[in-house]
């Protein structure tokens, strides 16, 4: 189950500053799917001690293909 205060980023295809063709590439890696290039899906969730929790899955392949924690300050 979901937290309720969960985040899912599924069609942004607009990126702000992103004009170089490295910036691009850094988004292209980021937001696509390293096997098949399908977009992901990025869920975003927080904790009240300050932790956030981002998660990317490829619907496609069917792989969670990223998990990351972060601790704000």
């Amino acid at each position: 189950m979901k937290p309720a205060n969960t985040l899912k980023i599924v069609d942004i295809n607009y990126y702000e500053n992103a004009a170089s063709m490295l910036q691009k590439a850094f988004v292209s890696i980021h937001c696509n799917c390293a096997l098949c290039a399908n977009n992901l899906e990025i869920a975003v969730s927080s904790t009240d001690a300050g932790e956030v929790k981002e998660e990317a899955y490829c619907p496609r392949c069917e792989m969670k293909l990223r998990s990351k924690n972060y601790v704000l300050q």
